[in-house]
């Protein structure tokens, strides 16, 4: 069995994160989005509760 090395890149940003995953010869072996709630609690500014990065549900 061949094994496959591969670079992961990870991209966290305000709206949403993107992961992409590139073998060695530049071929795209994987990518995956996803976009979360993004709160404004005033202007100019943008937060994300870190479990959303997760999956997971933020509890009060």
């Amino acid at each position: 069995m061949s094994r496959l090395e591969v670079v992961l890149g990870i991209d966290v940003g305000t709206s949403g994160t993107k992961a992409i995953a590139v073998d060695a010869l530049g071929q795209v072996q994987a990518s995956a989005s996803s976009n979360y709630e993004m709160d404004v609690p005033k202007v100019g500014y943008a937060e994300q509760h870190p479990d959303l990065w997760w999956g997971l549900r933020w509890r009060a």
